[in-house]
């Protein structure tokens, strides 16, 4: 009777607990569902969100995409009119300078006629004689005040500061030009803000090309140039400058 008790009290406990047990199981496993389940739900919301938030911006990327494109064509444009400006500047700046140099050389002319009116006393012998070195016959023809500018000249001792540097220039820039070989520099002097240029050309206009680019040279600052030119024996176009700053 007492073992039959005790047999079936346990067999109640033993059902009780295995009750519980199995219902444990089986709400962990409906959790574990569930868990799972909005796991899925919640990573289906979250791709539809971004797709939606994807799709809209497609339009605005490609607008954003094309601004840089307009920006750039805007540039090019605003480029090429600034070169069209740039070129017409140009031209017009040379025209200017060709007008101001043809201008100048009329001046330069008139001055030299006027200057040749006035008497001198400085005699031709007196003139001739300032240097034996070929070019005596350009210095005899000066007239006026530019043949006492050149005897002063002459009578000056020489310039070891302003005179001994522009010297230096012009023998050096001369001497190292493209067209230096057809032609023949003699003599360069210079004194105190003058200079005297003896020079023979070889080849026809290779001294004009020497001089137009030496005008354009920064340390280029002289204001007159009086020249004269004539053929020697051989032919050859021989040039007497005379230029002051």
């Amino acid at each position: 009777m007492n073992k039959t008790l005790l047999y079936f009290t346990l067999g109640a406990i033993a059902g009780y607990f295995s009750s519980n047990l199995v219902h444990h199981l089986t709400d962990e496993s409906s959790i574990e569902q569930q868990a799972s389940q909005q796991e899925q739900v919640k990573k289906t919301i979250t791709k539809k969100v971004e797709h939606i938030q994807t799709s809209p911006q497609q339009p605005s990327t490609e607008l954003g995409l094309n601004k840089p494109k307009n920006k750039s064509h805007t540039s090019s444009s605003k480029v090429n009119e600034l070169e069209k400006q740039i070129i017409s500047l140009k031209k017009a700046n040379d025209r200017l300078k060709r007008q101001y140099q043809k201008q100048s050389n009329h001046i330069n002319t008139l001055t030299h006629e006027i200057e040749s009116i006035d008497e001198s006393e400085i005699t031709d012998a007196q003139m001739v004689a300032l240097k034996s070195d070929g070019f005596e016959k350009f210095r005899r023809q000066f007239r006026g005040k530019q043949r006492d500018d050149i005897y002063q000249f002459h009578q000056e001792e020489a310039d070891l500061n302003w005179g001994y540097n522009m010297q230096t220039a012009l023998s050096d820039f001369i001497q190292t030009h493209l067209n230096a070989s057809y032609i023949r520099l003699h003599d360069v002097t210079c004194k105190i803000n003058r200079c005297e240029l003896l020079v023979t050309q070889l080849e026809q206009n290779a001294w004009e090309s020497i001089m137009k680019d030496i005008t354009k040279q920064p340390w280029w600052r002289f204001r007159s140039t009086h020249s004269s030119s004539m053929s020697g024996d051989s032919n050859h176009l021989s040039f007497y400058l005379y230029l002051i700053e």
